[in-house]
């Protein structure tokens, strides 16, 4: 995969991505947040993000050592307001026909979130995730009620796929493809988050791909789910995780229009 596929947003007026150390203070100013670590007489230092100027958290973080790290990593969106679901759930906001077998492909801005990690020898543990995104977080079930998943939210644009904030968007490719004998509208995705990894480079972020494979099983038309890593991108690096690969086998049972 080259990087000429996406966009490159610049960002001189926040910090990039990365490992940062704490000399006496330091101040990240993101959009709506603020996050301020300042050293102690030990080796603790205080925490505090404030949103919008009114603060939201404190904390006093007490590393093993001295030798410690503050990474400022992008995480996927399922952290806010708080952790319930492994699925994601895309609603494009026009319908994609996909001919009989055939493919498309599409980069989308896909929705993230912002993780600060206290980074220790091989150790990283999650201090704060939060968001960037001042219109906030959507949940959506998938099928119903009784039997439904329940997913994190999104609208997509088909229009403007390269159109992105910082620290609020990273960009992710689709691949549909329809191996079925019969046109199909595509409406809508869900899919397991946590088997994708985030790459950034300063202030720039991809996630791995997203195979949606439409098959025809026992008469019934389902969309297979496949992670695509994104390996290989000369100046991109992988992003700390704070949760476990799921390695979810997944496919849409219950319609994808």
């Amino acid at each position: 995969m080259s990087t000429s596929e996406f966009s490159s947003l610049a960002g001189n007026d926040y910090p990039e991505f990365g490992r940062y150390m704490i000399k006496e203070e330091l101040v990240m100013n993101l959009p709506s947040q603020k996050i301020t670590c300042r050293q102690l007489n030990d080796n603790s230092f205080s925490y505090k993000r404030e949103s919008f100027g009114e603060e939201i958290i404190k904390k006093i973080i007490h590393p093993k050592t001295a030798d410690f790290q503050i990474g400022l990593m992008p995480i996927l969106p399922i952290h806010t307001p708080t952790y319930k679901t492994d699925f994601f759930f895309i609603r494009f906001n026009e319908q994609i026909y996909i001919s009989q077998n055939s493919s498309m492909e599409v980069i989308v801005s896909f929705p993230i979130e912002t993780g600060i990690f206290l980074v220790e020898e091989e150790h990283s543990g999650l201090i704060d995730g939060f968001s960037c995104d001042p219109v906030g977080t959507h949940f959506a079930l998938y099928g119903n009620p009784e039997e439904g998943k329940l997913c994190k939210y999104a609208r997509i644009e088909l229009e403007s796929p390269t159109i992105q904030q910082l620290f609020m968007h990273a960009q992710m490719k689709i691949k549909i493809v329809n191996e079925s004998d019969e046109g199909v509208f595509v409406g809508k995705l869900v899919f397991p988050v946590t088997d994708h990894d985030l790459h950034f480079h300063k202030t720039n972020v991809m996630m791995d791909g997203l195979d949606a494979i439409i098959k025809n099983r026992i008469g019934v038309r389902v969309i297979d789910m496949v992670q695509n890593p994104i390996t290989g991108i000369e100046g991109w690096k992988k992003a700390i995780r704070d949760t476990q690969k799921t390695d979810y086998k997944f496919s849409m049972e219950r319609g994808f229009d």
